[in-house]
């Protein structure tokens, strides 16, 4: 069984988690492959990252062998993914609800992602919680 430890995010990690955010989501939504919004989303997960909390799934022996991350934020009564992601080899194994759980996610009937991710799907799906794809809700904590 694969070993994981879970941490908070470090300096280090934020290139790996920038890029990886970017490359998965740009090969699931068509729109951040148009000419300069990479450039934007970008600044906008790098200010997910210093505002909110993120969770490191990573190798014990080696902390910067990374397998997975998840950001998220909370309010008065939900708990909002921003980005959950396990690299494809590690899938499957139960990192993304690991994080989850790391990150107390409560016992509420739905789940809202700020961005639509299939790890993200897959935790609501085994779950049984009603799941929501709600991208401005990002913007109206980030810039508040």
């Amino acid at each position: 069984m694969l070993k994981v430890n879970y941490r908070p995010l470090k300096n280090d990690d934020i290139h790996f988690v920038v890029d990886a955010w970017l490359k998965n989501y740009s090969d699931q939504e068509s729109v951040l492959k148009m000419h300069g919004c990479k450039g934007v989303h970008r600044t906008l997960i790098l200010a997910c990252l210093s505002k909110y909390q993120t969770i490191i799934a990573c190798n014990p022996e080696d902390e910067d062998q990374i397998f997975g991350f998840l950001n998220y934020f909370t309010d008065d009564t939900n708990f909002i993914t921003n980005y959950v992601y396990v690299k494809t080899p590690f899938r499957s194994m139960g990192i993304g609800e690991k994080l989850f759980d790391c990150a107390k996610f409560p016992t509420y009937k739905e789940a809202i992602a700020t961005h639509s991710t299939y790890v993200f799907h897959k935790f609501a799906r085994a779950k049984k919680l009603e799941h929501f794809y709600y991208p401005h809700l990002i913007f109206k904590e980030l810039y508040t």
